[in-house]
């Protein structure tokens, strides 16, 4: 591996290690905590999957996992806007492994932030046990269920999309979560390059294509995936990572 390129992947994680792990403390802590003032006052026994999904940890996702996006979108912007990636464009080694540091230092972030949200679920089941237990302690009934953790994640479609069980979900699932770090990318430099047209086209096309597509997740959980949506999806993404590549040869960022 070319010396600058270490050089940027290091200085991709190095100077934003906090923040990535900022994200992932606040979805591994919050979702727990908003989950036991959802539920705390609740008295009819329910399931985990249910309880979770009726608490307002499945928006919190929404909003880290957005929050995410526009944290990479504003830090392309602001290494334009300093003036930084013009230097680091001059660089030995091709201005091309620039991206390729972005993406994999970007990559890193949005999995630290699955990491988190998967933890924060985690941490959420044993807050459901201790609101069972209090509520047979109340009700005076054994509100024993069979379906632990396991099942929960295995029989519920937003649990299956951030855990897969099958090769085909975790496809899925890794090219959603790949898309983020590459539009973001591409997005972020043409707002800088002040390019609108092509790229707006792109990034609005690849926006749409990544709903449906985890729309389709959610929705045809257990059956046959779309796959026509997730080959539109990486063709978008391989054109989205091309178009960067180019903004980055021709120095238009």
């Amino acid at each position: 591996m070319a010396k600058p390129f270490v050089s940027l992947l290091r200085r991709e994680f190095s100077g934003r290690v906090w923040q990535m792990w900022g994200f992932f403390l606040a979805a591994a802590l919050i979702q727990p905590l908003v989950f036991w003032f959802q539920i705390k006052d609740q008295y009819q026994p329910k399931r985990f999957e249910e309880v979770y999904m009726d608490s307002a940890a499945p928006v919190l996702l929404a909003v880290f996992f957005a929050g995410i996006v526009g944290w990479m979108v504003w830090m392309c912007l602001r290494d334009c806007g300093n003036g930084s990636i013009c230097t680091l464009m001059t660089l030995p080694g091709g201005r091309g492994q620039l991206f390729w540091s972005k993406l994999l230092g970007y990559a890193g972030a949005v999995f630290l932030l699955l990491a988190g949200v998967l933890a924060g679920v985690l941490l959420c089941y044993p807050v459901y046990l201790s609101w069972q237990a209090e509520l047979a302690q109340r009700t005076h009934a054994d509100l024993t269920l069979n379906a632990g953790l396991w099942l929960a994640l295995n029989q519920t479609p937003l649990f299956r999309l951030l855990c897969p069980m099958t090769f085909r979900e975790m496809a899925a699932s890794l090219l959603l979560l790949i898309t983020l770090p590459v539009w973001a990318c591409t997005t972020g430099w043409r707002i800088a390059g002040r390019r609108w047209v092509r790229g707006g086209v792109l990034s609005l096309s690849a926006a749409v294509c990544w709903a449906l597509v985890f729309r389709g997740r959610l929705t045809d959980f257990g059956g046959l995936l779309d796959i026509s949506s997730l080959i539109v999806l990486a063709v978008l993404v391989i054109l989205m990572a091309a178009d960067c590549l180019w903004l980055l040869h021709r120095g238009e960022i």
